[in-house]
């Protein structure tokens, strides 16, 4: 994948249908479908598009700034208010005195609470806690899998581990285990354990945004909103909220915060990133920046400034370095993880490989480059390696005698780095975490009490509206937006964060792309943005959405979009399936046939077509991925398995989901039967547990 989109490639099995390759959105939830030249247009498939979500013309309706807004807090509870629901909570939390006061109040209002500490190895102290260790994905299976047998379920899931006392610091790496890997193990148990029922998961932090000017900032624990935004995707029936805290000085009470944070936690809100700052309840909202080109001697760019890129051969460092190169005739250092060829050897290298050839393509955009009257300077480094940037830096002043602006734009964004939840491991994050998130902290380092003039990281619209697959990438795009965060006030006040919408690959350039990808930006487009965002005064965050964004956050990240969305659609081919009608249960495993059948039928109500075939393509038909969050939610309560929304996107006719279906159907018969060694190594490890308590 890209940073503007992802090649996929389909090759059906439908008899007849030659191979063809689709192109889908970096972020896929978009109401506009991306169709691979349909040869058949069947009757109802005219969805009707939404224009409010259509790529705006002018470039100046692009910008945004996010802003925090303050918003009414809920009613404190009266006591005994929430008796009546008796509601199952599962609390992850650090033993602090704020964490069991909260515990204490749920038990209070009759809630049945079943805590979760953090420990070295997996233990149940007693019948309603856990003791599990942060970083073992399978002390989180144990975990769900426990409850699950026990007929204990949450509906409810309160985390904090990442609320912490003002003096104790923690590292990156612990702050991820007990946020965003948490997060991520958690969302992984439920899946792994076929767990469908519906619920809510709050995540409470202390000090991961920054409301208010000056206050204290711990970006490493905003990656944890990743999951926040991508899991509610991957996952329809789970809904996820952030609720970010300051914890109060050290004597002062904290009886009321509590008070304020349990009515927050039982209203009924579709507020996903909220704030309180004492009593004060504030809530993320975006404002639209208005810019007119103005004359470039205002900018900040210097008429043959030196400008080093990170990532400076790929897709938007590349596309920026061609920018400079025209616009200013820029010394550049182009900072490439991977080895490059010389520019002794670019001749020999065009003569022999062919002209589509990437290497190739490269070598003619540096020739440009240099034919714009720019010097360029490719350098071979790991951005992540304090010593390889030291060395490059070193280089860099060497060769030119001076810096004036950073670049931050490396990352892998190759397909193969894109994973649904469920097969994402440590490994996968650390793709995006290391060149983006090191990266920025290595850069940091190095460029203490050096004065440039801009050092801009080239962030990601996935850090405001997720994506499937996007779960690590976004964590470490926001990671990079809070940390420009911590800049704003100090030596290095020109760092500032850029969350882009999708680039066009080079490779459709040129092409009609509105079928592919109508809301990508074009290298000129780009190159205009990176202009007037220059322009501007600096500030920590700036985002480009080519669309209307608040209502691309409202569609497909605010928790309660589906029902929205349910009672809202403006196309009576997606009108909403009668509920009886989809939560009659079959038997525990029905024969494949059977389970087509009534995925077809799902597929009739919902796209309100009489004949559907099995082998009928879902985006053919008119579907798109708002659709498909649906339809998963509705075959996952009437089958009552996990069904990743990816089989959707990746094999999307009635014959490939159903066979999805039922091998999952037997996947959880086969782990629901009885294993007579099994049971007696439970009995041992019971009667082990019992021993030793």
């Amino acid at each position: 994948m890209w940073e503007a989109g992802v090649e996929m490639e389909w090759e059906k099995m439908r008899e007849g249908e030659e191979r063809r390759r689709v192109w889908l959105p970096s972020y896929p939830f978009e109401r506009q479908r991306y169709w691979a030249d349909p040869r058949i247009k069947k009757a109802g498939s005219n969805v009707a598009r939404n224009k409010d979500t259509d790529k705006k013309a002018e470039i100046s309706e692009w910008l945004y700034v996010p802003v925090w807004k303050q918003s009414i807090s809920p009613d404190p509870l009266e006591a005994g208010e929430l008796i009546a629901q008796n509601s199952r909570w599962l609390v992850f939390s650090d033993g602090s005195d704020f964490g069991l006061s909260l515990i204490q109040r749920l038990m209070q209002e009759g809630q049945e609470v079943i805590a979760v500490a953090c420990g070295e190895e997996f233990s149940k102290p007693s019948e309603n806690s856990f003791r599990i260790s942060a970083h073992r994905a399978e002390d989180y299976d144990r975990l769900i899998l426990d409850l699950k047998n026990n007929n204990k379920t949450p509906c409810r899931i309160l985390h904090m581990w990442s609320v912490s006392e003002r003096d104790r610091a923690r590292s990156f790496d612990e702050s991820q285990d007990l946020g965003f890997y948490s997060l991520l193990y958690l969302a992984q148990a439920f899946g792994k354990n076929n767990v469908v029922d519906q619920m809510q998961i709050d995540f409470l932090s202390s000090n991961a945004q920054r409301v208010m000017t000056g206050e204290e900032l711990c970006p490493e624990k905003a990656t944890a909103v990743g999951p926040i935004l991508v899991i509610p995707q991957e996952y329809p029936n789970i809904i996820c909220r952030s609720i970010d805290i300051a914890m109060p000085e050290p004597g002062q009470p904290a009886d009321d915060l509590t008070e304020q944070l349990l009515a927050e936690l039982v209203a009924r809100s579709t507020d996903n990133i909220v704030a309180y700052r004492g009593m004060d309840r504030w809530v993320q909202a975006f404002e639209k920046v208005q810019l007119t080109p103005r004359h470039r001697a205002r900018a900040r760019l210097r008429e043959k400034g030196v400008y080093l890129i990170t990532g400076g051969l790929g897709l938007v460092g590349l596309h920026l370095a061609e920018h400079l190169a025209r616009t200013v005739q820029a010394k550049l250092v182009l900072i490439s993880r991977s080895s490059f060829s010389e520019t002794t050897e670019w001749v020999q290298w065009l003569e022999a490989h062919q002209e589509r050839n990437a290497t190739s393509r490269k070598i003619r955009r540096l020739q440009s480059i240099e034919e714009h009257g720019s010097e360029v300077l490719i350098i071979r480094a790991d951005v992540a390696n304090r010593e390889q940037m030291r060395k490059a830096l070193s280089s860099t002043y060497k060769r030119f005698g001076a810096l004036h602006g950073v670049i931050h734009a490396a990352g892998i964004v190759d397909r193969e780095s894109f994973r649904p939840i469920q097969e994402t491991r440590r490994s996968e994050c650390e793709w995006h975490f290391r060149p983006k998130i090191k990266g920025a902290m290595v850069l940091d380092e190095l460029l203490r009490g050096k004065q440039i003039d801009f050092c801009i990281l080239t962030s990601s619209i996935a850090s405001v509206l997720g994506g499937l697959g996007h779960t690590a990438y976004s964590a470490a795009n926001l990671f990079m937006d809070a940390f420009s965060c911590t800049h704003c006030s100090s030596e290095n006040a020109s760092w500032m964060s850029v969350i882009w919408d999708g680039w066009l690959p080079e490779e459709i350039e040129g092409e009609t792309s509105d079928k592919r990808m109508p809301l990508a930006i074009t290298a000129c487009e780009g190159a205009e943005v990176f202009d007037r965002i220059l322009l501007l005064p600096t500030l920590p965050k700036v985002i480009v959405s080519t669309s209307d964004l608040q209502l691309r956050i409202d569609r497909w990240v605010r928790p309660g979009f589906l029902e929205d969305k349910q009672t809202a659609g403006t196309d009576s081919s997606a009108e909403v399936v009668e509920k009886e009608k989809l939560t009659s249960k079959g038997p525990a495993v029905s024969p494949l046939r059977e389970v087509e059948q009534k995925v077809v039928e799902v597929w009739q109500e919902l796209f309100g077509i009489e004949q559907i075939g099995e082998q009928d393509d879902f985006f053919e038909l008119g579907g798109d991925s708002l659709l498909a969050i649906r339809l998963i939610s509705h075959l996952r309560e009437m089958f009552q398995v996990d069904l990743p929304l990816l089989d959707v996107l990746e094999s999307p006719t009635a014959s490939h989901m159903a066979f999805a279906i039922s091998e999952a159907q037997n996947r959880k018969a086969a782990s629901e039967s009885p294993d007579p060694e099994l049971a007696e190594l439970n009995e041992i490890l019971e009667a082990s547990n019992q021993a030793g308590r």
